[in-house]
């Protein structure tokens, strides 16, 4: 294995990884899974799990993590964004699960120290731990070719069909249960499309997502 070019044996290894991590995912079998991952790592130690952002922060303020592994499609993920204000502030690696313009600025928003795949390999997911462990002052990013030419040539409109037609259901009075029922999606869908949606907008609550999406013409209006 190598960190910034330098060889790291199996010896060094475990003077390197010495530190504790939160697994922050709102799919379970993910969550353990990656956990179970870390933990078998020479060196590391999960402290906690959690399945969105309120839970992260708070698990960051008990446990006093050095690393956060947190899913880019994470419930209320803008929450962790203070973590950054807390005493021995941890590093953030923002995991997203596919190439998408809109998911990596959403990432971004949080200001994570690196945002990674979830296509990564171990070693480059363990790799770019060890690095923004020992290198707080640098972000580490990996994403395609594409997502770049997409981040630097922005769609006119900052959300997505779908999150546009949540927020116009939204919009007419309906509950997260209702959108999921109009639209056959879970719950859970429409509240990480929620989440999308109050990031990109840069708003709090439903009603302020709405009366954006009226101002910014996302949606055709209130009914």
């Amino acid at each position: 294995m190598h960190v910034h070019g330098v060889a790291v044996t199996g010896e060094s290894r475990a003077v390197l990884a010495q530190f504790r991590l939160v697994v922050a995912d709102g799919r379970e079998l993910f969550r353990e899974g990656l956990s179970a991952l870390c933990t078998a790592e020479p060196g590391m130690q999960v402290v906690g799990q959690a399945d969105d952002g309120p839970k992260t922060l708070s698990l960051i303020r008990r446990e006093r993590p050095e690393v956060v592994l947190i899913d880019a499609e994470l419930p209320e993920v803008g929450a962790v964004r203070t973590a950054h204000q807390e005493p021995m502030a941890p590093r953030l690696v923002m995991l997203t699960p596919h190439d998408d313009a809109q998911l990596m600025e959403r990432a971004m928003s949080v200001r994570p120290h690196a945002c990674l795949s979830k296509d990564s390999t171990r070693a480059e997911l363990f790799e770019t731990v060890r690095a923004i462990v020992s290198n707080g002052d640098r972000m580490f990013i990996s994403f395609s070719r594409g997502v770049a030419e997409q981040l630097r040539f922005p769609a006119k409109s900052p959300l997505t069909a779908r999150e546009k037609e949540i927020l116009q259901l939204v919009s007419s009075g309906f509950r997260n249960a209702q959108v999921a029922s109009s639209l056959c999606v879970t719950e859970g869908t429409v509240k990480r499309h929620l989440s999308n949606i109050y990031v990109k907008l840069d708003v709090g609550s439903r009603m302020e997502a709405v009366h954006t999406g009226v101002k910014l013409r996302l949606i055709t209006g209130i009914h």
